[in-house]
């Protein structure tokens, strides 16, 4: 049996109990969010209180779904933008000229967010720390991750001229590597590869992917488990970038 731990943020409660068996996709943790979110958005874009409220895209009224653009700064030459996005359906209430804060009320749906476990398995451990899963599935943990899940064949990438071997034979898999630079990343999507493993890749190059509601899998572990995916080269490997999960298909 494989034991995964899975550490709960601030504020979220297990909904599961010790030995509950559990399911793929089912919920074991939730937080009630406030009704009312407050976004800064001097600080969120980097500008001063006077000229926040220039960048604002929507009003009063407006409704919002994930994803949609609240404000927006346009950098040097007007080439590039920093954009700040919704991240829950919700109505704008107001905007605050003195502190610089949007106001917005959370729709019903958004008001309660979830853990949900990656894998089937038994609740071995469950307190307000963490919850720790035990499942027959050999699964790993990475250290930083973004995108959705996607299930793929497993295509390794050796660490020579990486940005040239990636090539049609990576098409529809999920490619495990070392270094994975912007560039490489950036062609890995435009090519269609499913998901991306690696050891090496930069807090930037993740929050550049996130920003921009990426969905492919991206996944950093570390040298010991890029050793034992190595051995399922060929077989199927399941990434989930929400969880930091890979999981090797049997």
């Amino acid at each position: 049996m494989n034991v995964l731990p899975i550490l709960l943020p601030a504020g979220f409660t297990p909904v599961v109990s010790l030995n509950d068996i559990v399911s793929a996709g089912q919920a074991i943790a939730t937080q009630s969010a406030p009704t009312e979110i407050l976004i800064n958005i001097p600080e969120k874009l980097g500008v001063s209180l006077s000229r926040a409220k220039r960048t604002l895209q929507k009003s009063p009224g407006d409704t919002v779904e994930d994803g949609d653009i609240l404000a927006q700064k346009k950098r040097l030459f007007g080439f590039a933008k920093d954009v700040v996005r919704s991240k829950i359906t919700a109505t704008i209430v107001r905007y605050e000229r003195h502190t610089g804060n949007l106001v917005m009320q959370a729709s019903y749906h958004s008001l309660t967010e979830k853990i949900i476990s990656p894998v089937a398995g038994t609740v071995a451990i469950c307190n307000n720390k963490k919850i720790v899963i035990t499942t027959d599935k050999h699964v790993l943990v990475g250290n930083a991750s973004s995108g959705g899940v996607t299930t793929g064949e497993l295509f390794v990438l050796h660490n020579t001229n990486v940005l040239f071997n990636l090539d049609s034979r990576a098409i529809d898999k999920v490619i495990l590597g070392t270094e994975f630079t912007r560039e490489i990343l950036v062609k890995a999507r435009s090519i269609g590869v499913r998901g991306v493993i690696g050891t090496n890749i930069s807090e930037l190059d993740f929050a550049h992917f996130i920003e921009r509601h990426i969905e492919i899998p991206i996944i950093q572990v570390d040298e010991v488990a890029k050793s034992q995916i190595e051995k399922w080269q060929g077989k199927d490997v399941s990434v989930n970038g929400e969880s930091k999960l890979v999981m090797l298909v049997e």
